[in-house]
């Protein structure tokens, strides 16, 4: 009844190698990828199903979900974001979630953090749409500190 996840690797000879088998749910937000990949409370949903024993949500997926973390270069501060204007306009209705550190932030450690200096989320029905804005996120979009 826990909400729990498995991580493996398959090798390139075909040997499976397994991670980690977590008593928690996943990290890098992807519950969060799963409730915007199919439209879904994906805690109230499983809580629901653990309490009652049964599922109270039709769950289909329609999106495709990308996630990219995305850490400045430079020290110190954050002083500026270059191509949010444009690809805001570009893909704006696709983003979902948008947690990129505002200038004037301290830029966090990258030792101490997961997400480190933010992420964009964003979610569209067609995969190879997916990927060409996670791409263009992730080469377009800057954030300088200094």
């Amino acid at each position: 009844s826990g909400f729990t996840h498995m991580e493996w690797y398959r090798k390139s000879d075909g040997e499976v190698v397994f991670g980690e088998i977590g008593a928690r749910p996943p990290g890098a937000h992807q519950v969060d990828q799963m409730k915007y990949a199919c439209d879904f409370d994906v805690f109230r949903t499983w809580g629901s199903a653990v309490t009652h024993g049964t599922l109270d949500a039709t769950i289909e997926r329609r999106y495709n979900v990308a996630t990219i973390y995305k850490r400045a270069q430079g020290v110190g501060r954050i002083t500026r974001i270059e191509g949010t204007e444009e690809l805001q306009r570009r893909f704006g209705e696709h983003v979902v979630w948008n947690t990129l550190l505002p200038p004037g932030s301290p830029r966090r450690d990258w030792l101490q953090t997961l997400v480190s200096d933010g992420f964009v989320m964003l979610r569209h029905p067609d995969l190879n749409e997916t990927l060409a804005m996670a791409d263009a996120v992730g080469s377009d979009l800057q954030l300088y500190a200094e």
